[in-house]
């Protein structure tokens, strides 16, 4: 049994409450009505309508920049540095059937430091072969792309860190990272098994965390803002003894 983190459990929970009466041929809710708003007495839900808003009120978005046009950051180069501003198009979108998924269907629940393990993960609408290398320029330089099927033309990522009790900061440096870029995949699914050669270093809680890219290492966009992105996690045990 993987086990996973609570936050997913919440958001698959928030999502059903939502969709509860409607037809699986009906059109999905619109999701961002009821989004998550702290208030004072401790609750975080709005209790307004779940209703899809009227068409008048889509035409009513306005975004505050669309290009990098009005940015004073430097244009993103392709390579891993930042500040900068991307214009690189976010590109295709596949039909909510075709959306890029996957999960982590096996895992060790603990391991000892240094010690190699797998984690096998199963992915779907992902045809993995496609991977620009971000230190050779391929970050964020391409648009998204579907193949001829209409599915998701990239990768997969695997990484792992040692965690505590807060959210870590934002390194770069995992304690292990790894791309799956294997020619493989399509709709109908498959499952990949990842190598964690070095193993963790140390003793603690770690997290591993799989998550799909396209060409250009973006997590795949999805037709509908209530469709779970392509992403999972599991927390193992890193003891030196049982």
């Amino acid at each position: 049994m993987v086990t996973r983190l609570g936050a997913v459990a919440v958001a698959c929970a928030a999502v059903a409450a939502v969709v509860v009466g409607h037809s699986a041929a009906a059109a999905p809710v619109a999701v961002d009505q009821v989004a998550y708003k702290p208030h004072g007495h401790g609750h975080g839900h709005d209790h307004g309508s779940s209703a899809p808003p009227a068409a008048d009120a889509v035409a009513a978005v306005e975004p505050l920049a669309r290009d990098c046009t009005g940015s004073q950051l430097d244009l993103h180069n392709g390579f891993q540095e930042a500040p900068r501003c991307a214009t690189t198009a976010f590109g295709e979108v596949p039909a909510q059937p075709n959306g890029a998924s996957l999960l982590i269907v096996d895992a060790p629940k603990k391991v000892k430091p240094g010690k190699a393990f797998q984690l096998k993960v199963s992915t779907r609408n992902l045809v993995r072969d496609r991977f620009l290398a971000a230190a050779q320029g391929g970050y964020y330089l391409e648009t998204s792309l579907l193949n001829g099927q209409g599915l998701v033309r990239g990768h997969f990522h695997t990484a792992c860190q040692m965690i505590g009790q807060e959210a870590p900061p934002p390194d770069r440096q995992f304690d292990t990272f790894v791309a799956t870029e294997d020619g493989k995949g399509g709709a109908t699914p498959d499952t990949v098994t990842v190598n964690i050669g070095k193993g963790l270093p140390t003793s603690g809680e770690a997290r591993c965390v799989v998550w799909a890219g396209d060409g250009s290492h973006r997590v795949p966009m999805e037709q509908f803002a209530n469709q779970i992105i392509a992403v999972d996690a599991v927390r193992i045990q890193v003891k030196d003894k049982d």
